[in-house]
């Protein structure tokens, strides 16, 4: 994957990780560089990103990368619950915003970001 950014790298390494714990769908959050740095990178591997995550209304019914973006309520309908924070910038702010939202719910939220892979 050829770009002048510094993500892909880190996102491979993510999608990768997760491929190798038997994870196959994840929702992004996120719409920039980053997200389609690892949207390159999950298909690489083999991994569906289900959807993207924006928390401004107007990218919300569009597509960026071939992936529909949707608001976070309509993510947690999915029943999916596994999270790529992808932004570095807003990652903690982020994680934060899906942790919060999931405090209404039965069930936890798996929310992985780029600066904190799983070990």
């Amino acid at each position: 994957v050829a770009s002048n950014h510094p993500y892909p790298p880190p996102a491979l390494t993510l999608a990768r990780t997760l491929r190798q714990r038997g994870v196959t769908r994840v929702i992004g959050y996120g719409t920039g560089d980053v997200a389609r740095a690892f949207i390159e990178a999950a298909r690489i591997m083999g991994l569906e990103v289900a959807a993207l995550v924006d928390s401004n209304s107007k990218q919300q019914g569009l597509q960026f990368n071939g992936v529909d973006v949707i608001s976070l309520d309509d993510a947690v309908a999915l029943n999916l619950h596994v999270y790529v924070v992808l932004s570095i910038a807003h990652a903690d702010p982020i994680s934060t915003t899906i942790r919060q939202r999931y405090s209404r719910e039965p069930l936890t939220a798996l929310v992985l970001t780029l600066t904190h892979l799983p070990s």
